[in-house]
């Protein structure tokens, strides 16, 4: 299995380190080799080549290579590891996470483009995210054989972790993931303008543009609390989702986020928007509210919409709960990678 460091940020770290907490890499005998890390460009440099020699070296005892892939200089990465699988007649699973693969495809160079036509044709499986992800893939490359396998939790971890009791002021809203316009930071700031004065305590945990973020805060009229704590993980992270009421992550491109995956674990409501596979797990007005894109006024209405009715919070949050663990569990998701990989020895 080739991926980002179990330490970077992102995620595809989580699903990977989400595989490994669930024994998936002793049920596989998978060996995982990291390809990527959260340095500068020299040492990421360093770090593919020693990922690329440990590749070699033990290439001879493998029978599938799994490869997690997002887009752009992730998939260009992957391609040398691809090539050499190829040669060597290994089987290749390609799984694709990007959130913007369809959109980065349609900006590139057409030799570009001909050389990921002819990738997603020669792996022996690509693996998309949802149903709609797997048309997108196929836009690009009809010929390409593959199978959904969509991201999933370690539902155990959250089973006890909140009481079904209504949340008291401040309702305390979460978003978990990068501060940029892709994941809607900047709709999520314009929207306390239109919220009432003192209900709300937004925490927007992430790494990214933070100084942006502060400098647009400071400059917004309104004094419903702001918390920005940097990128957190594990149990930081999980303290978080615990304590707060609500999750919101208004994004311009999704595949199937993580973040509303645990975050629906946890027993919160999710508002978020109708791209990607969000559509899947956020059911509108059963579990949260879909909401359109770059829509501030309406994320902050539909923000009062559920702290306004005791019974539908209470309701979207047994539905969240309820969602993950009858499709979104890794004990369903090892059974299909189970059932992937036979199928290709």
């Amino acid at each position: 299995m080739l991926g980002p460091s179990l330490n970077s940020k992102g995620g595809i770290s989580q699903v990977i380190n989400d595989y490994k907490k669930a024994g998936f890499f002793q049920n596989f005998s998978i060996i995982f080799i990291p390809t990527y890390d959260d340095k500068c460009n020299l040492q990421k440099i360093k770090f593919c080549f020693s990922a690329l020699l440990k590749y070699i070296f033990c290439i001879k005892k493998i029978s599938i290579v799994h490869i997690h892939v997002s887009w752009g200089w992730s998939f260009r990465r992957k391609l040398i590891f691809i090539v050499i699988s190829n040669l060597l007649r290994r089987k290749t699973v390609l799984h694709v996470h990007g959130s913007k693969f369809d959109v980065w495809y349609n900006e590139i160079s057409y030799f570009e483009k001909f050389i990921i036509r002819y990738i997603l044709r020669r792996v022996d499986k690509v693996i998309a995210l949802t149903n709609e992800w797997e048309l997108k893939l196929k836009k690009i490359e009809p010929n390409l054989n593959s199978t959904i396998l969509p991201n999933s939790v370690n539902y155990n971890d959250w089973r006890r972790k909140r009481k079904k009791t209504f949340p008291s002021l401040p309702y305390k809203i979460l978003f978990l993931g990068r501060l940029e316009k892709r994941k809607g930071i900047y709709d999520i700031l314009e929207a306390l303008e239109y919220l009432p004065e003192g209900m709300f305590q937004f925490t927007l945990a992430g790494d990214g543009e933070i100084n942006k973020v502060k400098k647009m805060i400071n400059s917004i009229k309104s004094k419903n609390e702001v918390l920005i704590p940097g990128w957190v993980q594990s149990v930081d992270k999980n303290k978080l989702l615990k304590s707060s009421d609500l999750f919101v992550l208004p994004s311009y491109n999704e595949g199937l986020p993580i973040s509303i995956l645990e975050a629906m674990a946890s027993g919160l409501p999710v508002i978020s928007t109708p791209i990607g596979g969000i559509p899947n797990v956020v059911i509108d007005g059963l579990n949260g509210f879909l909401i359109p894109v770059g829509n501030s006024e309406i994320l902050a209405r539909k923000i009062l919409e559920i702290f306004r009715d005791k019974n539908k919070w209470l309701k979207m949050s047994l539905e969240s709960k309820r969602i993950v663990e009858r499709d979104y569990t890794m004990d369903k998701l090892r059974k299909k990678i189970e059932e992937t990989y036979k199928s290709l020895l």
